[in-house]
């Protein structure tokens, strides 16, 4: 039989929870109620079979599947009617909203079908390892030395390859909160390069000025305000306008809220200082050595 909440004769034992405990006239209730945009299936009051939820458009939004009130299966869809995830024979899977498997189990890829990550097991030395879009090892999250779980993550590099690709790993969007783990090991090394070679830092940190990626701009911006690392990037232009509207935004607001924050401590000369100089030919011409010397000049103006 069909019936909904509604119908007096149907009665909840367990206001809780509303997939056990359910009768029909004082008996276990065996049938199907509908309530509102889900559909539930009942054997001797208890879920049992499929439980479907739909979007206020009538798509399908999922589908649970139950044996006598244990889940074995789920499917959820995106408003499009493609898959969005499903837990199929104890193994989770998930895609993309065009349909491209980005997850089953522990383990990330890319589009191109490639490993992007990947949880070690409990025989490995290691917690997690990222890779690039063509297989290289970028980076490997080591296990805590000792047993205490609050010992500090550490994280072992290949250099060339975190240089050669993380300004097309920060291209890629991330498709929630659970999967920013799979950029953050990137602004890991971002610090590391800091700690070790500050000039280096900032000129990673250039190159991503201009980055395609807006939630990268505002990361980066918020970074550069929250330390007050202005005086080390290269100055605004028609490429970087972007970040630099966002850092005036941030550096406003942190300036106003937290004037005394604690910021990180660079040991390297202002940017006035050097970029410009990059810029000039082995053999500047009078104009560029003015050009050069008046950007200084400005430099020199803002900082004091």
């Amino acid at each position: 039989m069909t019936s909904t909440f509604k119908d007096p004769h149907i009665e909840c034992r367990n206001e809780a929870n509303t997939l056990e405990g359910v009768y029909y006239k004082n008996k276990p209730f065996t049938g199907t109620i509908i309530n509102g945009l889900e559909t539930i299936n009942y054997k001797n009051g208890c879920v049992h079979g499929a439980y479907t939820t739909h979007y206020s458009t009538g798509a399908l939004k999922r589908v649970e599947n139950y044996d006598n009130g244990d889940l074995i299966a789920y499917i959820d869809y995106y408003p499009t009617g493609r898959k969005e995830s499903e837990l199929r024979d104890g193994s989770y899977y998930k895609w993309t909203p065009k349909g491209i498997l980005y997850q089953k189990d522990n383990c990330y890829f890319f589009e191109n079908g490639k490993v992007r990550s990947r949880h070690g097991n409990t025989t490995d030395h290691f917690n997690m390892q990222y890779f690039s879009p063509n297989g290289d090892l970028l980076a490997t999250e080591l296990k805590p030395s000792t047993s205490d779980p609050n010992t500090d993550i550490r994280l072992e590099y290949n250099h060339n390859s975190m240089y050669k690709w993380y300004f097309e790993l920060l291209k890629i969007e991330m498709a929630g909160a659970s999967e920013n783990h799979l950029n953050q090991f990137i602004w890991n090394w971002f610090w590391y390069i800091f700690d070790n070679n500050p000039t280096e830092y900032f000129k990673i940190i250039n190159t991503l000025l201009g980055h395609p990626n807006e939630k990268v701009l505002k990361f980066i911006a918020q970074i550069i305000a929250l330390h007050r690392f202005q005086p080390y990037i290269e100055p605004e232009c028609q490429t970087n306008t972007k970040v630099y509207k966002f850092i005036r935004a941030f550096s406003s607001d942190l300036d106003e809220k937290f004037p005394e924050r604690p910021t990180k401590i660079v040991n390297l000369a202002p940017s006035c200082y050097i970029i410009p100089l990059l810029r000039l030919n082995s053999n500047p011409s009078t104009m560029q050595l003015k050009n050069y010397a008046k950007v200084v000049v400005e430099k020199i103006k803002s900082i004091l």
